[in-house]
C-alpha cells in the first residue's frame, strides 16, 4: 500500500458524485477498503467505445449511490475541483479483467493523480450498448480480494432535449430524452458554466429517474441565463452495482454519456 496526497479528481463520468470525495487531510483510521470500477460509454466514429477503469483504495466515504433510487432533482451551486488527503491505495493483483458479451480486455495498474489506477493499455474498447459486463479482479495478499462483480453497459441516449443559452427563467423547463432506460437506470444533466472567466465555477446538476422526462425549475436557470463566460452540458445514463466482501467494498458504474450542443440565442 502506497499513502500518497492527492487530488479527489476521481469522479464517475459525468454523473455528480465523487467515488471517493472527501476534503482536506484525513488521518482517522479505519477508512474502508474499497474498490471501485467506472465503466464510461459514448459514441465515437460511427460505433460505440468504453473506456473502463479501477481504482483500489482505503477510502473515507465508500460509494453508496443507487441508480435504482436517484434522488428526482435538481441543485445549482458552485463547482470545484473536490480533494482528497493523504490515502492508501490497495493491490489488486498485476491486472483486472473487464468482459464485453465474453470478450475480454486487460486493465493494468498505472501511477495516476499519485495512486494506482487500472487502465486499458489503449485508452478504449469498442462495446455494444445493452452488453453484458463483468469485472474479474484476482486480489493480492494484503490488498484487495479476489471478487467478480457483473452489470450490463447502459441503452445508447438517441434523443435529448437542448438546452439553450438563454432559456426562460420564469418557468419551469422540460428536458426529455429517448430511449428511456428504466428502473435500473438514473438520467443526470450537468449544466457547467462560468461567472468568473475561463474556468468553469457553477453547475446546475438535475437527477432524474430515468424514464424519459424531467424538469429543471426556471429560478436555477438564471445565473445559466446571464453568463457572458463559457458553458457546457454534460448528460449521463448510469446504473450502478454493489458488493460487500467481509469489510471490502466493491462498486461498479457503467455509464453512456453524451455532450449535447448548446442552441445559441
Amino acid at each position: 500500500m502506497k499513502r500518497r496526497s492527492l487530488r479527489c479528481g476521481l469522479l464517475v463520468g459525468s454523473v455528480a458524485l465523487a467515488v471517493f470525495a472527501c476534503q482536506g487531510q484525513v488521518d482517522v483510521a479505519p477508512w474502508t477498503p474499497t474498490g471501485a470500477v467506472t465503466v464510461y460509454g459514448s459514441s465515437a466514429g460511427g460505433g460505440y467505445v468504453a473506456r473502463p477503469e479501477g481504482a483500489f483504495l482505503l477510502a473515507p466515504n465508500p460509494p453508496t449511490t443507487d441508480s435504482r433510487s436517484p434522488p428526482d432533482s435538481c441543485v445549482a451551486g458552485g463547482w470545484a475541483p473536490l480533494t482528497i488527503g493523504a490515502v492508501d491505495d490497495l493491490d489488486a493483483g498485476d491486472s483486472i479483467v473487464v468482459t464485453f458479451d465474453g470478450v475480454p480486455a486487460v486493465l493494468r495498474p498505472v501511477d495516476r493523480y499519485g495512486f494506482n489506477q487500472y487502465v486499458l493499455a489503449r485508452d478504449t474498447v469498442s462495446y455494444v450498448p445493452g452488453a453484458a459486463v463483468s469485472i474479474t479482479i484476482p486480489g493480492a495478499v494484503g490488498g484487495f480480494p479476489a471478487a467478480t462483480i457483473s452489470s450490463v453497459m447502459p441503452p445508447a441516449i438517441t434523443s435529448v432535449t437542448a438546452v439553450p443559452a438563454q432559456p426562460s427563467t420564469t418557468e419551469p423547463f422540460t428536458v426529455t430524452w429517448g430511449p428511456a432506460g428504466g428502473a435500473e437506470y438514473t438520467f443526470e444533466v450537468l449544466l457547467l458554466y462560468s461567472l468568473e472567466g475561463i474556468d468553469f465555477d457553477s453547475q446546475v446538476v438535475c437527477s432524474w429517474v430515468d424514464d424519459g422526462e424531467g424538469v429543471i425549475p426556471g429560478e436555477l436557470l438564471q445565473s445559466w441565463a446571464d453568463t457572458e463566460f463559457q458553458r457546457r452540458v454534460e448528460v449521463t445514463r448510469y446504473r450502478t452495482e454493489r458488493q460487500e466482501i467481509g469489510e471490502h467494498v466493491l462498486f461498479l458504474l457503467t455509464t453512456y454519456d453524451t455532450l449535447p450542443p448548446i442552441p445559441s440565442p
